[in-house]
């Protein structure tokens, strides 16, 4: 059987460290576990997070992103909803990636302070949210 360049199948092979691998597999669990995370921030739905090994549902009392609410094109509140969870996710991302650049100045590092304030008043935005 041939595959593209005309090279058998058993000669095709990606020769990866095991440094490459462990941070892949690193990204593949902190992935899925960021989901189960931003599902408990919201403070709506009890979730097992133990599930394998236990059943018991956690929940937090306060939310610090907004639930989705309904899905429907004509709904206020999830773009309303859209609009907080982008307000606190995105400066958030941004002040990780300028933060993890090699060369930190004084501009980047206003930039993260200032990226984690509006994140910040996002979420009292949220907090304040009826659940």
């Amino acid at each position: 059987m041939k595959l593209f360049l005309n090279k058998p199948l058993g000669k095709l092979r990606h020769k990866t460290s095991r440094r490459s691998f462990g941070a892949a597999g690193s990204q593949l669990v902190l992935a899925g576990l960021s989901h189960l995370g931003l599902d408990l921030m919201t403070g709506v739905s009890s979730l097992p997070l133990l599930f394998p090994f236990n059943n018991t549902l956690f929940k937090l009392p306060f939310g610090l992103l907004p639930s989705a609410g309904r899905i429907q094109l004509d709904n206020f509140f999830l773009y309303r909803n859209l609009l907080i969870e982008q307000g606190v996710l995105i400066p958030i991302a941004v002040s990780l990636f300028i933060g993890c650049q090699p060369v930190r100045s004084k501009p980047a590092l206003l930039a993260i302070v200032t990226s984690l304030i509006v994140s910040s008043c996002f979420m009292t935005w949220a907090f304040s949210l009826s659940r």
